[in-house]
């Protein structure tokens, strides 16, 4: 059973779901990073601080799944693609930093791509972060919107003609172009 405070979406290929559980007050962030390292922890684990809708997270996933199914990854796997796909930067080792968690934060966006509709595998995920699960229309609350313009290159002139969502869609979009 999944949680009501876990937020799901089907993606593109509709095999595949996003799961996004947004939680506070984890302690052991280090403990999570280094099983992520060791390919231990089928997530990936983002800084909510810098996703300002659920709705970005999902264009990430469809992103990676996408490049996975076609074996066409820019990263070594669908986790860090998510964290890359999130970035306007092409660095890969820029997008991994300022996207992913570090290990004092105390804040995080656990994000699973899965085939289980059971919730069995978020579960499993979710029972390994020590730390409260907060109702996910709380994401708002964490993003720090100032950041998110620093991170993306936002202006206020682009944002008097684009809302924040959208801005930030299209500089993920666009860097494939640069």
């Amino acid at each position: 059973m999944i949680d009501t405070n876990i937020y799901q979406l089907p993606l593109e290929n509709k095999a595949y779901t996003t799961y996004q559980v947004l939680l506070s007050n984890v302690t052991n962030t280090k403990q999570l990073r280094e099983l992520l390292l060791a390919g231990q922890l089928k997530c990936c684990l983002i800084k909510p601080s810098l996703i300002i809708d659920p709705w970005i997270v999902s264009v990430a996933a469809n992103k990676a799944l996408e490049s996975e199914l076609s074996q066409t990854m820019t990263t070594k796997s669908i986790y860090t693609e998510i964290l890359y796909n999130l970035s306007s930067s092409k660095n890969i080792s820029e997008s991994l930093k300022q996207f992913g968690v570090h290990d004092s934060d105390h804040e995080v966006l656990a994000v699973i791509v899965t085939k289980d509709q059971s919730g069995e595998d978020v579960n499993n995920i979710v029972k390994q972060i020590d730390g409260s699960i907060v109702p996910f229309e709380k994401l708002k609350d964490f993003c720090d919107e100032k950041l998110v313009c620093k991170v993306h290159s936002i202006n206020e002139k682009e944002l008097k003609i684009s809302d924040l969502l959208h801005s930030v869609l299209s500089h993920m979009s666009y860097k494939e172009f640069k």
